[in-house]
Order: structure tokens, then sequence, then C-alpha cells
């Protein structure tokens, strides 16, 4: 080994520390104490150091970096509440021949440089050196930076906070969950508690027998397979909505549900709760299109009850049961006002049905709707009894007056009839007769029998007139005026000593115009009577339902 570069070095600086000859030092870690000013160091030393140093030296703010002492020779660590932090010296590479790269959890340090010369003579440089990401510490975030004195400083800031992974919740063996297995305790079947709100009733269309609902959908059960998350101290803490993929879940659907829309506004409507006992709470916004089989017998003056049946796809009543709620089953909002029903009550009750593969447990909310009768009363009924009335001005017009008489009864039998058509519209087909019906179909015989009465009073009219008495022929004429005269006085004598005969009674055709006169006076009485008594029968008979 040369002894010139250790000849013409600084040797007596460094005397308190071993030194090698071939000694290098890079990719070593900082003392706290190498972080002073140099400035403040001199000052400190004793004078006789003081004029050992050369008033050229040039110290560098890491100077004493450079020295492989016992205690030293390892990178500088450090791990707070805020970061990690690796700080190591690499002056002896440029910074194109630093290469820092993250992989796995890991940060690697690579620096290389090809054979130069400097004061210990020729000489290449490498070095490699892994560090450990903590794992409360972002991988993604880390970061480096190269001081002009060739200091390198890498910081993995930390994680804001460790969130909670669905693998928390799982046994220590996840082999134990079986997520397709209800979480069955001591043999008995996993009971599920379900609570409704409703928000909304609407869109009841009685033609295709359905109605829309805005609820809100809460399902409740126990899983005692899982784990609390060490640091829960809150009642219950909020879970990722997704991991319901990978957890048990009741298999309950909606039984007379046409279609069920998911809100997505403005962010997912539902959510997941872990209370400290295992409880798991899935609450869900949903708007379900539902089937309502309707009644229309004694329609308008029904009442119609709809159903919301929930009821388990594949596990009977040996696995799993539904329960409402014991304390809050059922909320519906007081505010819901329909235009045509009315929500008169609403009730719970158990609908479980028997298959040919077992009993499934099935819940279901019942709503009571009785009818609005005040729009069918003004649209409806008092429109068609004003038609029928209208048709009995026909018994006040003259007998004579035939196409007055018949254009009313006709024009009053086809609004009679598009009036019934109107008030089937929103109905739809049934095999049965429905009050309203029945209403119509008396009207319109009503109607139909005063056109039939006019065609009996023109009968009458028409049979009984008598032909008509040819007229006297003209006298001859006379051949004089003393003729005539002599004529008139032998008619008077004859007249004055004649008795008188009876007075001449009424023709035919008098008589046949009295009867049909007779036909429309009896007609003015007996129509609104029997009208009357048929509408007072009716109404008492549906005076329960309204």
């Amino acid at each position: 080994m040369s002894l010139v570069p250790l000849l013409f070095s600084d040797w007596w600086e460094d005397l308190d520390q071993p030194h090698r000859l071939f000694e290098q030092n890079f990719g070593l870690g900082i003392r706290p104490d190498q972080l002073l000013n140099p400035s403040i160091i001199e000052r400190m030393m004793p004078q006789r150091d003081q004029r050992l140093r050369s008033p050229m030296l040039y110290y560098r703010p890491w100077g004493e970096m450079l020295r492989n002492r016992q205690e030293g020779g390892t990178s500088t660590v450090k791990a707070d509440k805020d970061k990690f932090q690796v700080i190591l010296d690499v002056q002896q590479f440029k910074p194109e021949e630093i290469n820092v790269k993250v992989v796995d959890k890991c940060v690697i340090v690579e620096a290389k440089h090809e054979e130069k010369q400097d004061e210990h003579g020729w000489i290449s440089r490498q070095f490699v050196r892994k560090y450990i990401i903590p794992e409360q510490c972002d991988v993604d975030q880390v970061s480096s930076s190269l001081s002009s004195d060739g200091v390198l400083s890498i910081t993995a800031p930390r994680k804001e906070k460790r969130s909670l992974e669905f693998f928390d919740l799982l046994p220590e063996d996840p082999k134990f969950y079986d997520k397709m297995r209800p979480p069955k305790k001591d043999g008995q079947a996993t009971v599920v508690y379900f609570h409704v709100t409703v928000m909304g009733l609407d869109s009841i269309d009685e033609n295709s027998m359905t109605y829309a609902a805005d609820i809100f959908f809460a399902q409740t059960w126990k899983d005692n397979r899982l784990r609390l998350p060490e640091n829960m101290t809150s009642e219950y803490r909020l879970l990722e909505v997704d991991w319901l993929k990978n957890m048990w879940r009741p298999d309950s659907f909606f039984k007379n549900a046409k279609s069920v829309t998911f809100q997505t506004m403005t962010i997912p409507n539902h959510y997941l709760w872990l209370y400290k006992d295992k409880t798991i709470l899935y609450m869900v916004k949903l708007t379900l299109k539902l089937s309502c089989a309707m009644n229309f017998l004694i329609y308008p003056h029904d009442t119609q009850e709809c159903k919301l049946q929930m009821e388990s796809l594949s596990h009977t009543t040996d696995e799993m049961i539904f329960q409402w709620d014991p304390d809050v089953p059922l909320v519906v909002d007081e505010n819901i006002e329909l235009p045509q029903l009315q929500l008169v009550k609403n009730y719970t009750a158990d609908c479980t049905q028997v298959y040919s593969t077992g009993n499934f447990t099935c819940l279901e909310v019942v709503f009571v709707l009785k009818r609005r009768l005040g729009y069918y009363l003004f649209h409806t009924y008092v429109p068609t009894c004003l038609i029928v009335i209208m048709s009995w001005v026909s018994f006040w017009i003259k007998p004579e007056a035939a196409p007055a008489r018949v254009t009313l009864g006709v024009t009053s039998l086809l609004t009679l009839s598009t009036q019934h058509a109107k008030s089937q519209a929103s109905l739809p087909p049934v095999s049965y007769l429905k009050a309203v019906d029945a209403f119509m179909s008396v009207c319109t015989i009503f109607v139909f029998m005063a056109l039939m009465e006019y065609c009996l009073v023109n009968i009458v009219l028409g049979d009984s007139d008598a032909p008509a008495k040819p007229a006297p022929p003209p006298p001859p004429p006379s051949s004089s005026i003393a003729d005539s005269a002599k004529l008139d006085k032998i008619f008077d004598i004859a007249a004055k000593k004649s008795p008188a005969g009876p007075p001449p009674g009424p023709t035919p055709a008098q008589r046949a115009r009295i009867r049909a006169l007779n036909i429309d006076r009896v007609s003015r009485v007996f129509f609104p009577f029997l009208f009357a008594v048929l509408n007072v029968t009716y109404w008492i008979m549906f005076a329960e339902y309204i």
C-alpha cells in the first residue's frame, strides 16, 4: 500500500479517528451532532487546533459524515407520526448516477460510477441499499431529494389513517367463514328483523293494477362469526357497502314487485352499519312498482288492499326467519296524499308460504286505500242524472213536434253512451258488473224509455186520425133573387118549428190528441218518481261505503 495519499492529505485534521488508506465513505447515515454549522464547531475548538486548520479548507454542512466511526456507518432513518425518512451521503456520485425506486413495499437506492481518479488514486464505487417502508406509510407518495452538497433524502409520508379492510372483520382463519350459510347459533334459525319507512305512494293505475312506492328498507341481523375492529370505540361503525358481496346477507326479494329502482342521486342511497354486538344493519332507499290485485265490483265505492311483500328466495324457515322490528316495524308518512284514493289504514302481517320445496318466510305491509267519491260524484253521477232529466223535457213538447222530440231523445241517448264510455276508460275490462255500470245502465234505460214514450204518443196520435168528410156541392144557380128570398123564408120557418138537437162531440182526431197528451202527463210524473226511487235505493245500498 502506498503512503503517498496519506502524506499529501491534512492528516492532522482527524487524528482522533482511525484512518485507513483505502477508506471511502459513501452511502452512510448522518448523526445528529454532524448537523452543526462548521463555523460554530471551529469557535468551540481549542486555539491550537484552530491554528492547525487550513484557512482555505471547505466545510460541508454535513462534513463529519465522511468519517466512519464505530457508532456510525449506517443510514440515518427517522420515523415519526408524520413520515418515514432516510438520509444518505452520496457526495461521490453525480445525480445521474443515483437511482431511487420503489419495489413492492421497499425503497431501493442504487449508486454507481465508473473508474475515475481522486486524491487516493483511481477508484470505482457502487452500493445498493434497501429500506422496508412501514405499513402505516403511503408507498405511492414516496419522494426523494438531493442537496447541493450530496445528501440524499427519501421521505414516505404516513397514511392519513389506516382504513378498515374487509379481512379485518373475518375470523383469523377465513376458511371458517362461509358467506353462503346463514350465521346460525346453537342450531337455531337466523332471525332477520325488518323495518320499512314509506315516504310516498303514487301512480296507482287501475288499468294495469299497479302502484308505486318510495321506501327506506332496513334489514338487521347478527353474525357472531365476524370480528370487531380493534379501534372501534363508538356504538356502531360505517362499513363499505361493497363488502356485502363477500358477506352473508339475507336473500330477501319483493315478491309482488314489477320493477325495483335503486336511488343513486346524489350518491348511492344505501349504507351498512356494524354494531358492537356484531349486529349488522343494511339500509337502502328504493322505488318500487308493485302489483295490486283489485276488485271493482262496487267501483267507485270500492276499498282496495295493496300489499308490499318480502320473501326469502332460497332459505327455508329452518335456516332463516323474517320478523318485524319489535320497536318500530313500519313508518308511513302522514303527508301522503293521493288524487283519487285515501290511505285510511296500514298494518304489517305475516305471509309465509308453503311450497313444494318447503316453507319460505315472508312478511308484508298492507295499505288500505279507499276511493274518494267526490270526483266521481261531480264527473259521473251528476252529469248522468242531468242527461236523464234533460230527456224528460220532451214530455212538455207538443206531440205534433216530432223532429224536436226525436232529436232530444237521440241526443240524450248518445251523450249518455259517451259518458258511460268515459267512466270506463281508466278501468280494465272485467267480466262482472260494476256498481257504476248498473247505475249507468239504469240511466240509459230511462233515456231510452223516454224516446219510446214518444213513439207510443206518435202511434196513438196517428192511428186515431179519421178521414176528412168531402165538402158539400155548391147550390145550383137561382133564376132570380126573388126565388132565393122565398127559399130563405121557408128554411127559417122550418128551423123555428123543429126541436134543438145535442151539440156536436169531439172528432176522432181530437180524441187521439187528448190520449197522447194524457200519456205525456202521466210520464211527467211517473218517470221522475221512478228515477228518484231507484236513486234512493242505489245510494242506500252503498251508503256504508261512503
